[in-house]
């Protein structure tokens, strides 16, 4: 029996070299052909992507966590416009007194900001705004990617459905094959009791995937999809390829939302020094006040400075400088994680990509097929029980594991999505750029 399947997977060998030899022969007279089935292939994969590009801004539209770093952008842009104003108003004064003769008088004040404290303060509200801006932006493509993420679980999760889903009808079958069989006294009760738990353990494993599917769908909804799954838009079936070398990821890098807003922390925090120092230089008030007293007329004008004799503000300088150190340490262990993580993540997509391209170079039998074959032996009682689930469990094996690269592959990806702040641009455009320019020239367009 064994020589008989090696001489049948000898013959089907012969037969793929074969086919591949009497297509390449032909190569020359079916290149208009396969041109024009890249384009349709192409298209196909462009309308994939922006089924998903609605399916994600539907959700980004209404996502709270988004609204709240709108908020959060919004109020940055308020306190830098707050602090671009003049930081003291001026004083009316008025006085009045009835003694021996009647005194009354009007005057007004103004503190001048000498110190320079408005332009230090509003370079600080600057900085920050910059850097809710940035964070805005991170929140943006972490909100996509793991949308993105939680779709592609989904979907490998009902992929899994569908194999159970199979495996529990063969098993079915299978399970009333040993009955009959076990009532005509051809095998064994030990037999038929295996056949039996077969069928149970696949209906127990397509439980499992069905409850697995309905985990990762309520995730979706929490996410702000909609409630019929059936609406949802599948990944698209072509992978992508690998999409930046090493020379790209230090300029992509530096674009990068989180490392843009440390950065954007570091220039907040010198100009706090600032600000601090521009609080330990007084601010002198200026007043004019006019009047009478006993019907003669009165003008007088006034002066006042603080003096920082019991707090000379020394100590918020001090503090000031070490918050500023703790940024620049905390902004420079930013970009070096991103970096590494940027690296990491391609490194990873890299290798699960050339994993999948085996697989696929490899796999030309669907589990469908070679399930057919096999319940063809076993009904032929080529196969024992034995023999059958021993091979069928293997083949469900192969395709489960095969799924499972496939989500690995795609989770890879959208993980290059999320550490080089392209999920939007790749749902745009359908790529990603590979330098500088094309990642400064997308965010400008937006």
């Amino acid at each position: 029996m064994l020589r008989h399947i090696a001489y049948q997977l000898v013959c089907s060998a012969s037969a793929i070299v074969l086919g591949a030899s009497q297509a390449n022969a032909q190569l020359d007279s079916t290149d208009v052909e396969l041109l024009a089935g890249e384009d349709a292939g192409q298209e196909l994969h462009m309308a994939e992507i922006e089924d998903l590009a609605r399916f994600v801004n539907d959700i980004l539209f209404v996502h709270p966590q988004l609204k709240a770093a709108a908020a959060t952008r919004e109020e940055a842009v308020a306190l830098a416009r707050q602090a671009k104003r003049p930081i003291y108003n001026p004083e009316l004064e008025a006085d009045y007194e009835d003694v021996d003769v009647e005194t009354y008088a009007i005057g007004i004040s103004q503190a001048i900001d000498w110190g320079g404290k408005r332009d230090a303060a509003f370079a600080v509200s600057s900085a920050e705004q910059t850097a809710e801006n940035a964070s805005y932006e991170q929140t943006r493509n972490d909100i996509a990617s793991s949308i993105l993420l939680n779709l592609s679980d989904y979907w490998a999760a009902q992929a899994i459905v569908r194999l159970r889903s199979v495996n529990k009808s063969l098993m079915h079958d299978f399970s009333r094959q040993a009955a009959m069989r076990y009532q005509a006294g051809d095998i064994m009760r030990v037999e038929y009791e295996t056949a039996q738990l077969a069928y149970a353990e696949a209906r127990m494993r397509l439980a499992e995937a069905e409850a697995s599917t309905t985990t990762l769908a309520n995730n979706l909804i929490a996410f702000g999809a909609p409630l019929n799954p059936i609406s949802w838009p599948s990944m698209p079936s072509r992978l992508p390829e690998n999409p930046m070398g090493p020379d790209q990821i230090r300029l992509i890098v530096d674009l990068l939302p989180v490392v843009r807003a440390a950065k954007a922390e570091v220039q907040a925090a010198s100009s706090a020094v600032d600000l601090a120092k521009a609080n330990k230089r007084p601010d002198p008030t200026f007043g004019i006040r006019a009047g009478e007293e006993d019907s003669e007329s009165l003008i007088g004008v006034s002066f006042s400075i603080p003096i920082f004799v019991r707090n000379n503000f020394d100590d918020a300088v001090m503090a000031a400088v070490s918050a500023r150190s703790r940024s620049e340490a905390e902004a420079g262990n930013v970009e070096r994680l991103a970096r590494a993580n940027l690296t990491a993540a391609l490194l990873r997509y890299s290798t699960m990509s050339k994993a999948w391209h085996e697989w696929e170079s490899v796999s030309s039998v669907s589990m469908d097929s070679q399930a057919k074959v096999l319940t063809r032996l076993w009904e032929a009682r080529e196969l024992s029980m034995g023999e059958f689930l021993l091979q069928y469990r293997q083949n469900l094996e192969v395709q489960s594991t095969a799924e499972e690269l496939r989500q690995t592959l795609w989770g890879a990806w959208i993980n290059v999505l999320q550490q080089s702040n392209q999920a939007e641009r790749w749902l745009a455009t359908g790529s990603v750029a590979n330098s500088a320019d094309d990642f400064r020239g997308f965010n400008n367009d937006e």
